[in-house]
């Protein structure tokens, strides 16, 4: 794969200091301009100079606070952006996603059918999977590196690479579940569950 970067690639927040690392979007980019490529094709995404800039843009000189790529909506559609990295507040854990689900709701909302009216721009996603990165104060039933799935209905947020979110609504994955397999279950099995 050709070099489509000619900065070298830039440092990432690692708050979990694994050695390796799986990305959210499952397929490892050469570089953080070809993961912008990637996305936009894949999702249909507009590509602006600003989305560009962003992720080729150089970091540990220039950046002071850590940061992440998310989809967010905005009033004239859905954009791949360089945001700042969230901080889990009291009882939340921050979760490195790995893997993330889209689910009837979630385009429902993104239409404005259901969901309310949300102030834009806001971050598309409910069900994640992934590594707890960093845990908030008062939040002790889990820990760093703690393999986990999530539903961040009230907040949503999980088309990112990290993701906030309130410990009472993570669990542990089950190991035999790979990333994949357990982002497609929380919403759909939490709606089976109420049914019976």
């Amino acid at each position: 794969i050709d070099r489509l970067d000619p900065q070298p690639p830039r440092q990432r927040f690692e708050p979990s200091n694994r050695s390796s690392r799986v990305p959210w979007h499952v397929v490892q980019p050469a570089s953080s301009c070809q993961l912008a490529r990637n996305l936009c094709t894949k999702y249909r995404l507009e590509r602006t100079s600003d989305v560009t800039d962003a992720v080729t843009a150089s970091t540990c000189a220039t950046a002071q606070t850590p940061t992440m790529l998310a989809q967010r909506v905005h009033a004239d559609g859905l954009k791949l952006e360089e945001i700042p990295i969230p901080t889990p507040g009291p009882g939340q854990v921050l979760i490195e996603v790995q893997a993330s689900s889209v689910n009837p709701v979630d385009y429902k909302i993104y239409e404005g059918r259901a969901g309310g009216q949300r102030p834009f721009p806001w971050q598309p996603g409910f069900d994640i999977s992934g590594v707890v990165s960093a845990v908030g104060e008062g939040c002790d039933r889990l820990s760093v590196g703690d393999a986990v799935w999530a539903d961040n209905a009230g907040e949503l947020g999980a088309a990112a690479e990290f993701v906030a979110v309130d410990s009472s609504r993570v669990g542990l994955k089950p190991p035999s579940l790979s990333h994949i397999e357990a982002a497609t279950l929380p919403l759909v099995a939490l709606t089976s569950l109420q049914t019976l």
